[in-house]
Formats: C-alpha cells, sequence, structure tokens
C-alpha cells in the first residue's frame, strides 16, 4: 500500500513539474556535430572501479611479449638500398583480401606440391592446419593471407617443393636472428605476421631498416606503408646490397612470387564494398557496461601518449592506450551473439601472446567482419550464421586478467570503430593514418548520436521545456547539446524527491519509439543501476507507466524506454526521480528523443 502511494505521489509531481513550463517546446532534428567536436573533458570514461568490479577488467586481445619496439640497430649504419622500381604491392591488397580465410587457403594449399596443406598444431584443446592459424593471425593483424604466402614461397619454396630441407622447414620464411629462436613454423609465421603488424604501427615516424647482419640503414624514399611493411621483413633476412634482389628485381623477388602465385600484387583493386549502412546489432541478450573503447589515436595495442574516442575527446581515462576494439563486461556463462548475417571463418584457439584465447571471427560479405575474443569457448563451427545467433561463451581466455568479451570490428581488413567518428570532420586521427581506416556507424538498433534520425523530436536539458523540481543538481560540460545534468541519488525509500521531467512537442497522436541518451563521465562515483522513468500524459488521463534502466550498462548510449502511444493534445511528458538502490550513485538527465513508428 505504501508502495503505491509512493508512486502516486511522484506522478502527481511530475504533472506538477510539466505543468509549471509555459514556454514552448524546441523541436530538432539533428544534432549539431559542433557540439560534439571538442569536448573540454572527457564524455566515456572506461575500466570504472576494477577493483571493485574485478569482471570489468580489460586486457589487451592479443599481446606482443616478444618486443614491441624496433629490430636492434647494434651494427653498422649503411646507405639505403635504392627504392622498388614501381610499389610493392597496392596498399588496399596488402591489408585484404575477399573471401580468403580457411577453407579458401586449404583449398589452395591442396593444388600446391608442398607440405603446408598436411601442418597441424595442437592450440590448447584443439587442433589447428596450418590454413587455420595463418587465416586467424592475418585476420587479426590486417594482413592479406596471400602476402604471407608469397613470402614462405620466396624466402623457402614451401609451397612448390614437395621435399624441402629441414633448414628450409626451420626457418621457412628466413629469418635467422634472435639467435635462432625462431625455428619451426608456428614460430616463423608469428614473427612474420607481428612484424608486418608492427610496420603499419611504426611507419609514420620513418623507421631505419634493420638487416639480417644488425647493420642498419634509412628507409628509402618514396615507400608507402605496404611497401615498407614487406621490406622491413625482408630486410631481417638478407644484407642491404641484396635487398633490392629481394624486393622486386628478378624472379626470386617479392613481386615476382607473388605474381606466379596470385597475380600481379600491384595490380589496383577494383569492386570492393563501399561503407555499409548500419546492420550490427549488440552482441549480447542484455546490455553490459562498456569498459573500453576504440582508441582512435594508432589501436595498435601499445601506448602512444594519446586516447581518442570517436566523440573526438582526448583522455586516458576512457580506454587503455591502443585499443583496437570495444570491451563489454560480460560474465560466463552469459553467451555471446553474432553481430550480423555471415559466415563463421574461424571457431577456436589462437595463442595471442599470453595464453590461449577462444576466437571466433565472422566474415560478413560486405567488406567488414568481427572478431570476438577471449571466450571461455567457441559453440559453433564454420559455416553460415545468423544474426543474434550464440557463437560462444564470455570469458577470459587469452591475454585477460577478468572476464569480457572483447568486440572488434574491421572494414576492408582494417580494424574500425562501429560508432563512426563524431569529432570534428575530417579530423580522425585513425582515418588519418597511413594504416588506418575510415569509421562509419554501423549499429542498427539505435541512431548514431551524431546523426539523428529527421524525424527524430528531441528534448535536450537546456530546453525550456525540460524542468526541474529539487535540489543538487549538477551540470557536467559533456553529453548531447554539449551539457547534460547529474544529481547524486537517494534511496527510493527516503523522503527526498528530486525530478526531472522532458515534454515534447509531437506532430500528431500516435505511437514513438523513447531513446534517452546517458552519458558517460568520470566523477569518481557508480552510475545508477535502477534509475526510474515515468512515461504519461500530464493531463491526468490514462496510465504511467515506469521503466527501470541501469544507467551503468547505457552509458555513452542509448536507453531504449520503449514504444509508448502519445497523443501531443494530453501534454505528453517522461520523467526520471533521482532515486538508485543505494546513494550517492550518478543519475543522469540529458537528451530524450522520440521516433514515430
Amino acid at each position: 500500500m505504501l508502495r503505491h502511494h509512493r508512486i502516486a505521489l511522484i506522478s502527481c509531481a511530475l504533472l506538477l513539474a510539466t505543468l509549471l513550463t509555459s514556454l514552448q517546446v524546441r523541436q530538432k532534428t539533428s544534432l549539431l556535430l559542433e557540439a560534439n567536436a571538442a569536448p573540454t573533458n572527457p564524455t566515456t570514461p572506461v575500466e570504472r572501479n576494477l577493483e571493485a568490479e574485478p569482471h570489468s577488467t580489460a586486457e589487451p586481445p592479443h599481446s606482443e611479449p616478444e618486443s614491441s619496439s624496433l629490430p636492434s640497430t647494434a651494427g653498422p649504419e649503411v646507405p639505403p638500398p635504392p627504392p622498388p622500381r614501381a610499389a610493392l604491392i597496392d596498399k588496399e591488397r596488402f591489408f585484404y583480401e575477399p573471401d580468403f580465410y580457411s577453407s579458401q587457403i586449404q583449398a589452395f594449399l591442396e593444388t600446391q606440391p608442398g607440405p603446408l596443406k598436411s601442418y597441424r598444431a595442437q592450440i590448447g584443446n584443439r587442433e589447428h592446419s596450418f590454413a587455420d592459424v595463418l587465416s586467424s593471425q592475418t585476420s587479426l593483424y590486417s594482413i592479406n593471407p596471400k602476402v604471407v604466402l608469397a613470402l614462405i614461397e620466396q624466402q623457402s619454396g614451401m609451397l612448390s617443393n614437395p621435399t624441402p630441407s629441414e633448414e628450409q622447414q626451420r626457418f621457412m620464411l628466413g629469418f635467422r636472428g634472435e639467435n635462432e629462436g625462431r625455428a619451426g613454423w608456428m614460430s616463423q609465421l608469428r614473427w612474420a605476421i607481428r612484424e608486418l603488424h608492427r610496420a603499419q604501427r611504426d611507419f609514420p615516424s620513418g623507421p631505419e631498416l634493420v638487416y639480417a647482419d644488425e647493420s642498419h640503414s634509412p628507409m628509402p624514399p618514396g615507400l608507402t606503408v605496404a611497401d615498407y611493411a614487406v621490406t622491413r621483413v625482408l630486410a631481417q633476412t638478407t644484407t642491404a646490397p641484396d635487398l633490392p634482389a629481394k624486393l622486386d628485381q628478378g624472379n626470386s623477388s617479392f613481386v615476382a612470387s607473388y605474381a606466379r602465385l596470385f597475380g600481379d600484387p600491384r595490380e589496383p583493386v577494383a569492386g570492393w564494398p563501399t561503407p555499409a549502412a548500419p546492420f550490427l546489432i549488440t552482441p549480447m541478450e542484455a546490455l553490459h557496461e562498456t569498459t573500453s573503447f576504440f582508441d582512435h589515436d594508432a589501436p595498435f595495442l601499445t601506448q602512444d601518449g594519446s586516447i581518442v574516442t570517436y566523440r573526438g575527446d582526448r583522455d586516458e581515462q576512457l580506454s587503455y592506450d591502443g585499443h583496437d576494439g570495444w570491451d563489454y563486461g560480460m560474465l560466463p556463462p552469459e553467451p555471446v551473439l553474432a553481430a550480423a548475417d555471415g559466415t563463421v571463418v574461424f571457431a577456436g584457439n589462437s595463442d595471442d601472446g599470453c595464453g590461449i584465447a577462444h576466437v571466433v571471427i565472422i566474415e560478413h560479405h560486405n567488406g567488414y567482419r568481427s572478431l570476438y575474443w577471449h571466450l571461455t569457448d567457441a559453440t559453433v563451427e564454420p559455416g553460415p550464421i545468423k544474426a543474434g545467433e550464440q557463437i560462444g561463451i564470455a570469458g577470459s581466455s587469452g591475454c585477460a586478467t577478468g572476464p569480457h568479451l572483447h568486440f572488434q570490428v574491421q572494414y576492408l581488413g582494417r580494424d574500425t570503430d562501429p560508432a563512426g567518428w563524431c569529432g570534428p570532420k575530417g579530423g580522425d586521427p585513425w582515418a588519418n593514418h597511413p594504416a588506418g581506416q575510415i569509421s562509419t556507424w554501423i549499429w542498427r538498433d539505435v541512431p548514431s548520436p551524431c546523426a539523428l534520425p529527421q524525424n527524430a523530436i528531441i528534448v535536450d536539458t537546456t530546453d525550456p521545456t525540460f524542468k526541474r523540481l529539487g535540489d543538487g543538481w549538477d551540470e557536467i560540460a559533456q553529453g548531447i547539446g554539449g551539457t547534460a545534468l547529474n544529481v547524486t541519488s537517494a534511496p527510493a525509500s527516503g523522503s527526498r524527491l528530486t525530478i526531472g521531467t522532458w515534454r515534447p512537442q509531437l506532430p500528431q497522436a500516435g505511437k514513438y519509439r523513447v531513446l534517452a541518451w546517458i552519458p558517460y563521465v568520470p566523477n569518481g562515483l557508480k552510475d545508477a543501476e535502477r534509475a526510474r522513468y515515468v512515461i504519461g500524459h500530464a493531463d491526468g488521463s490514462g496510465n504511467t507507466q515506469q521503466i527501470t534502466i541501469s544507467q551503468v550498462d547505457t552509458a555513452n548510449g542509448w536507453a531504449d524506454l520503449g514504444v509508448h502511444d502519445f497523443d501531443p493534445a494530453r501534454r505528453p511528458f517522461v520523467g526520471l526521480t533521482a532515486n538508485d538502490t543505494e546513494a550517492g550513485n550518478n543519475v543522469w538527465y540529458d537528451a530524450i528523443i522520440w521516433i514515430p513508428q
């Protein structure tokens, strides 16, 4: 009975708040990009209260324990070799090859006399073929598998030679450095793929080339990032005078080897997919706290002292430096779901540098693929998959110190942010990186906060028809339109009544989907776990509805308040009380949108 009296009191207070305003409602159909361009403080902190919330701990999905720095330059400096006569490989082709994964690689190897088609490795509790290992590792590190196959053929003839020597098999990529500690096909493969990836990261600094005799030289002029990556790997297997023959001069060069296997690598690509319209759904049954964001400032899993989110915010609290995906605080046995239709091209184990990670990779046949890391187990096999079908169980395998899902998206082989870029136009540091990629909003279940549907009606906390009662309000310089409001919570059973209400000017009666933007601001407090919204009409007709939302799990995103019938003549409203399960948590007030259905 007391609970019913409490609800009635809240509804009356909300009705009073909405009647206090006599100002006109302001309708907005889009968010100003300038408002999100360069806020002075971060909008989205990550890994908050990790000691209290170990499930939120995020670690890189893969590590580089060997050495993430450049090869040693202990030897003498020598003159640089002449640059290649032309590009070694088309830049786009270096990163990606459509529909060339484990099964296609294995089919190709079956046509070759060499022994790679029969190579197997035990990785954790699964046996994987050479094609599996090559496919999963090159997908992760943004490399066209054909590049690695061409290097193998060039260096050891392991594709065309049916009876390679023991030495050729032990050093199939020609690297004998580190006191020959990289002997064996798995070690050679891992070295080459990671060097190709490190080259992408290091290229902007103009690093030197290091040779097999430990001499070093400046980088030849005119190289693209793709040319440099191939040159860097081959330099470590030869000397400076002999490097040109390894690149593009003669029948034993990289270019000639690639051309014999797959066609001219320098041929520009054509007909590859353009950026897709939104097509992803959230890869989980229920929303979970975002614990780390994609770092637009060189997402190579190494620190460079700067972190940039999709909103253009720069702050080290927002993520860990160099993160190449999004992390969600999921716990086993929660199921991980396919984010879109496609084909599972890898489901198994990967040695990610500090343990065995359980992994699923899905090709979506539109230029995009999605990667799911740290699973307790993969529960699918390669083959077709539909959006929303279970592919695994959340976990902490591989380079993780606590359970979470690492979700990663790539476009044409290169990492991309599914949240797009909402900072200044042309100012995305990742899109401007030599190895970078553009990012566009590709979540289909909710709109981008920076590009609302044209028919959306928005009411922000800066609008005259947003009304607040009570005390303790703080204005924060983040959020939709540039600001948001915050109140610390009181228990729902207490006597304090602090309320905010939004009143839209709807064009006509009907059904509307209601979404509330929840900002994500690091202020040392937890966000409300049970924020209670009340939805109804201010004329008192009809029943109000209550929707309870976890602002922890929806922070830096839209809280879906459902689809409701509204009549503009009856003065519709949405209200939010500053209550939670405990006192002292953040209760956030920002923009709410109504989308006609």
